[in-house]
């Protein structure tokens, strides 16, 4: 703790010895905290310089802005040609996992990037993003992971057949308008199904990333049990990015 100083990072959680956690993992050190260590007698952290933090802020800046040119050129391909390949998806999921930011930082990260003009792409990303720290909180194997992300990268695929002026509007949709946005759920299975991708997992998270719990989402109106984990991750993953 001798050699800690103001504005490095800790790696880990700090706890007292009662197990209470005193400071988190990833809080930018203050003179305060380093009092607050030493009155509980901790003996040493595991800390790294910010410029090592920045350094990961902006390998993740680099990647996110990648992911988004080829996310937007495999959407304006599937637009034209009505085909995704899943490999190309795959490959931004593998970035994704490989990046050295995790947690709060990588969604505190994520949450800067934001563009009005690119928000469709950006938010199949961010989705993709969430869903994939729920999927290793959650303990899944790492190929399980890496389809969960890719389904929810794809989740709102079938966006490419509505009308951009409509997905775009600024006010209320009418109840025709979200009548016809909520097609888009149908249409992405359409897509995949056209696209020769048959995995069940991504496919179903596609069709049914709007279902609810209580049967009030659509397009059928299914109920708890009905619904695949995945769908329920991608879902909370999909309206967590949206309303913040």
């Amino acid at each position: 703790l001798d050699n800690v100083k103001p504005g490095m990072l800790l790696m880990a959680d700090v706890y007292t010895r009662d197990g209470s956690m005193l400071i988190a993992k990833d809080t930018e050190l203050k003179e305060w905290h380093i009092r607050k260590m030493q009155e509980f007698n901790i003996q040493s952290v595991k800390v790294k310089s910010k410029e090592v933090y920045n350094d990961y802020s902006n390998q993740f800046v680099r990647k996110y802005d990648d992911a988004v040119r080829v996310v937007k050129d495999t959407f304006q391909a599937a637009k034209y040609k009505k085909v995704v390949k899943v490999e190309e998806f795959e490959a931004i999921v593998d970035s994704i996992m490989t990046n050295k930011v995790t947690g709060r930082n990588l969604v505190s990260y994520m949450k800067v990037m934001g563009n009005k003009d690119e928000y469709m792409l950006q938010h199949s990303i961010n989705v993709s993003i969430l869903s994939i720290l729920m999927g290793k909180w959650l303990k899944y194997s790492d190929d399980d992971i890496k389809k969960l992300g890719t389904a929810a990268m794809l989740h709102d695929i079938g966006k490419i057949n509505i009308p951009t002026a409509l997905l775009e509007k600024p006010g209320k949709l009418t109840d025709d308008e979200f009548n016809l946005v909520k097609n888009h759920t149908r249409y992405g299975y359409q897509i995949l199904k056209e696209s020769n991708i048959n995995d069940d997992a991504i496919c179903n998270v596609v069709l049914s990333h709007h279902e609810r719990m209580d049967g009030k989402g659509y397009p059928f109106g299914l109920t708890g049990e009905r619904l695949s984990e995945f769908s329920r991750i991608v879902s909370i993953s999909d309206v967590y990015d949206a309303v913040t």
